[in-house]
């Protein structure tokens, strides 16, 4: 292990503006052992001036600005461990049950509260600090089959009355006034990201360029033939819908084409998440980060 040779990779990162953003970075090990690594490292960065960077010893799923105006950023480990970012030091909360019942897929501000879901449909909100309870009465399926994957990899809402979920076998569950229940999918692909625009206008997307738009029980497929890779990430951003997958970026024009955005930064590029922000749109791949204030104009990020 002491030998073994270890790269860097972006996983997932927040907008903080233009030229400002925070990453998650994981270490890669490369060596016959295929020993997954125990700590993530997360950096802020900011161009001019001096990177930050704190590390934790446990892998992180997900990193999330809790409080645009106050820019509190909150990151999620896979077994339910939660760091806060204050100043430059992490404060660590757990939420109980991950470690038994599955990994933690996904965290999200939702009205004012956190949101945090995973796998066996597992869903947590942040009541105070280090204070997280329960969000998922009748929705939980932890089972004892290997074969039998059930979980959300990803939730959203418009607000804390009209919630969203959606993940494996492409289900799509709604949460109205704390009722749970599951929505007809016209899909049976593994789905990645939601995004609540508004509370008659949601977007889900994933496994094999699955695009789903809809809202309540009603769900289309937006059929499109520009790549059948998988989608990470969705974002919206000056009246447009962004997807990436990892190799990827697109865009959903007016006429519902997807159609391919060109950085313009040159060379083969990775991408798979999106956020945006405070005026910007950054793009985090496993080797490349970039943003852009306006869409067309993109600007690459140099962390050496």
């Amino acid at each position: 292990m002491n030998s073994a040779e270890v790269s860097f990779v972006f996983s997932d990162g927040v907008s903080l503006g233009p030229a400002h953003c925070w990453v998650i970075v994981e270490p890669v090990v490369h060596d016959a052992s295929n020993e997954e690594p125990t700590n993530s490292i997360i950096l802020e960065w900011s161009k001019g001036l001096r990177m930050t960077a704190l590390e934790v010893d446990y892998p992180l799923t997900r990193i999330v600005l809790a409080k645009e105006h106050e820019s509190q950023i909150f990151v999620a480990g896979r077994l339910g461990f939660i760091g806060i970012i204050d100043k430059n030091r992490v404060i660590e909360e757990t939420i109980e049950g991950p470690q038994s019942q599955g990994f933690i897929r996904d965290l999200r501000v939702i009205g004012h509260h956190l949101y945090a879901t995973g796998m066996g449909r597992q869903v947590y909100r942040r009541l105070g600090p280090a204070e997280w309870g329960s969000f998922d009465h009748g929705l939980v399926n932890i089972s004892t089959d290997y074969l039998d994957i059930t979980g959300f990899n990803a939730i959203d809402g418009a607000s804390e009355e009209d919630i969203y979920a959606v993940g494996f076998d492409g289900e799509i569950w709604r949460c109205v006034s704390g009722e749970w229940r599951q929505v007809a999918s016209p899909t049976n692909l593994i789905l990645e990201r939601v995004r609540t625009l508004k509370p008659d206008l949601v977007y889900a997307a994933g496994q094999g360029g699955i695009l789903l738009r809809g809202h309540d029980e009603v769900w289309e497929v937006i059929h499109q033939t520009e790549t059948d890779e998988d989608f990470w990430g969705l974002e919206w951003f000056r009246d447009r819908l962004y997807l990436s997958t990892d190799s990827g970026l697109f865009r959903l024009n007016d006429r519902d084409e997807l159609e391919s955005v060109d950085l313009g930064l040159g060379g083969p590029r990775t991408y798979s998440q999106l956020h945006a922000n405070n005026g910007a749109l950054w793009s985090f791949g496993p080797k490349h980060l970039s943003w852009t204030e306006d869409g067309g104009t993109w600007n690459d990020v140099v962390t050496r």
